[in-house]
């Protein structure tokens, strides 16, 4: 199981992802993403070395806390 889930990585969400990873609160092999935009998500997924995850359902299956990183 994962630690953190991060649903949305546009601006806010890659924001959030870097500062996590960054600031070492947090390592790469803990965090899994998912966006409705694929090109976005595997280019975040690269840059970051992150996991993704093929929807949101999966997503909250695999992590223990969910940020909602989506405009409303």
């Amino acid at each position: 199981m994962k630690q953190i889930g991060l649903i949305g990585v546009g601006n806010m969400g890659e924001a959030l992802l870097s500062g996590l990873l960054n600031r070492g609160d947090i390592a790469k092999s803990e965090v899994i993403i998912h966006s409705k935009t694929v090109a976005n998500q595997e280019r975040t997924a690269q840059k970051y070395g992150v996991e993704t995850c093929a929807n949101n359902k999966d997503l909250a299956r695999q992590a223990k806390i969910i940020i909602l990183a989506i405009k409303p």
